[in-house]
């Protein structure tokens, strides 16, 4: 008998501390009775269990009465040990007896089963935990061929499944980066990696810090869907403002807070916590952004779970000082590109300007020549007695007219200077405008007779009242009744209305002469412009009239525009002026 006792004490020999636990208990009090009593596979198999190295546990009979070995120990933290041993599982492992118990009672019916990676989340440390492990299990038989229990081979594999997972997340966000990507783009390809790993970053948010550094706007979000976490659009950087997040603070501290007391996720029995991180780059103060990350319940803040976030942060701040100076780069050559069109415009400007000015050099010079020529002419033939009698008279008109041409080619190039120094003015009174267009075409009446045109005036005397200068008024008249009798062709038709358009004055002049090219209309009005000069040089002009009449009109609170179906279709041109009040 006591040989028998001897041999039944030898299966809790050594086994290190759960050895020793296993000795100091009262079998005979626990649904295993005594261990002289237990079967003697029981007894072989807790002998083998206590002197491996490998984690192993033992459950027994039908209520899975929990034995383990020193290595298993550690699974159980510090809530379960030591108070698993010789307990029902069912009691010890409550939280994941839904997920266990069938594997269980499936193994004692004599299948083995094996799991790798598996997640159990245990609350073996005062929370629930996401614990991995890799399990291997194995019905015992007894002395009569029953399943008497299950063995349990168990390797926790928790470290090295976060490890990898987190390893696979900061590869995503080092390779998440395009040449091309604005910092905006750049951080939603930063959330599509952070979206991958919900077991460690559940949800997200990113912020960049605004130009001004005063402030932090959001631009993207994972994992908001009833999570609770707050989101505003902008965040204050005063290092003062903590609410809802302490960007600020966290960029001073230039380091990772801790931000608790959060909405508690659904399903989740605790408050939640995130971490803040400033993102920046070595040797810049300023952070380019922040990434606000809610931290899992289930997973302890440690040193490593920091590690990661720390690690991520860089790789996004990375990505996005990529980006920002990708941009900045981009904007450098769209402005240096900028530049050098502007530059080329101004060259090409510059070129017209030059071309136009010898135009206008050689126009005036063959304009102002032209009447002196005449004038001194006729003045030395009179002088020499070579003039006839009966041709003094047509010798004197001929002086006269090219000197009131001098005089008129003189007071066009004084009102442009006028125009350019701002010193032309207006003597404003109330005109009748209908007398004015009068008195324009009675003086043009001679050249329109000499020409054979036939020209049809339409004049509202009642609507044409306003306020302006009555000389001035009259020259735009006669500048644009001018062009329309030089470019119509002999015996052609020019169409003169004046006509009340609402509050406006509305001046008609149409030829249908030689017509004005697509390409030259935009610049019909402008300084010393002329179109084609095979038929400026045989109508004469120096191209002054149409920008004079313009700033005219202008200065009269009015407008002037052109229009033509192109050459050889005539032209039209519109004033309207306000109407001034009636006395």
């Amino acid at each position: 008998m006591d040989s028998l006792i001897v041999a039944s004490d030898d299966c809790l020999r050594g086994g290190g501390e759960a050895g020793a636990l296993m000795r100091s208990i009262d079998w005979s009090s626990t649904p295993l009775g005594p261990v002289e009593l237990w079967p003697p596979s029981l007894r072989t198999i807790v002998a083998v269990m206590l002197s491996s190295r490998f984690a192993m546990r033992v459950l027994w009979g039908p209520e899975f009465i929990v034995l383990y070995n020193d290595a298993y120990r550690p699974i159980l933290g510090e809530t379960k040990h030591p108070a698993a041993m010789g307990s029902p599982a069912a009691s010890i492992f409550a939280e994941v007896w839904e997920l266990v118990g069938p594997v269980f009672q499936r193994v004692r019916r004599g299948d083995s089963m094996a799991f790798d990676d598996a997640l159990l989340p245990l609350d073996r440390n005062g929370y629930l935990e996401d614990c991995y492990f890799t399990v291997s299990y194995s019905p015992i038989r007894d002395e009569y061929g029953s399943v008497g229990g299950v063995l349990g081979v168990v390797h926790e594999t928790t470290d090295r499944v976060l490890a990898e997972r987190r390893l696979a997340t900061l590869r995503d966000l080092a390779g998440c980066s395009t040449p091309d990507a604005t910092p905006e783009e750049a951080c939603r390809q930063a959330s599509l990696a952070l979206e991958r790993n919900r077991a460690d970053v559940p949800s997200t948010l990113l912020y960049l810090v605004d130009d001004d550094g005063r402030s932090a706007r959001r631009v993207d979000t994972t994992g908001l869907d009833d999570d609770g976490l707050p989101a505003p659009s902008s965040v204050d950087l005063d290092p003062a403002a903590v609410a809802p997040w302490p960007l600020g603070r966290a960029t001073s501290a230039g380091r990772c807070l801790v931000v608790g007391d959060l909405p508690r996720r659904p399903g989740e029995l605790t408050a939640g916590s995130a971490a803040v991180l400033p993102l920046t780059r070595p040797g810049r103060a300023r952070a380019l952004g922040f990434l606000v990350a809610r931290l899992n319940p289930r997973l302890a803040f440690d040193d490593r779970y920091r590690g990661f976030l720390e690690l991520a942060a860089e790789r996004i701040a990375s990505t996005l000082a990529t980006a920002i100076a990708s941009q900045e780069e981009r904007s450098a050559a769209s402005a240096s590109a900028a530049l050098s069109a502007k530059l080329t415009q101004l060259e090409a400007a510059l070129e017209e300007a030059l071309l136009v000015k010898d135009e206008f050099l050689s126009t005036m010079n063959h304009e102002l020549r032209t009447p002196l020529n005449a004038i001194l002419g006729w003045t030395r033939m009179i002088r020499s007695g070579r003039v006839a009698v009966d041709q003094q008279k047509h010798a004197l008109e001929t002086i006269e007219r090219n000197a009131v041409a001098e005089t008129r080619l003189i007071e066009d190039l004084l009102d442009v200077s006028r125009m350019t120094s701002g010193s032309l003015r207006l003597d404003v009174a109330p005109v009748d405008l209908a007398e004015v267009v009068g008195a324009a075409v009675e003086a043009m009446r001679p050249s329109v007779e000499a020409r054979w045109i036939r020209l049809q005036v339409a004049l509202d005397p009642h609507a044409c009242a306003v306020l302006g200068d009555r000389a001035r008024l009259e020259q735009v008249v006669s500048s644009l009744l001018s062009n329309a009798v030089k470019f119509s062709h002999p015996e052609g038709r020019v169409e003169l209305s004046l006509e009340r358009a609402d509050r406006s004055a509305r001046l008609t002049v149409r030829d249908h002469g030689e017509g004005i090219a697509p390409g030259f209309l935009p610049f019909v009005f402008g300084h010393f412009r002329q179109g084609d000069q095979s038929i400026t040089r045989r109508h004469g002009g120096a191209g002054l009239g149409l920008a004079i009449a313009r700033h005219l009109v202008e200065l009269h609170g009015g407008a002037i525009t052109a229009e033509s179906e192109g050459e050889g279709r005539g032209a039209t041109f519109t004033v309207s002026l306000p109407l001034g009040k009636r006395g």
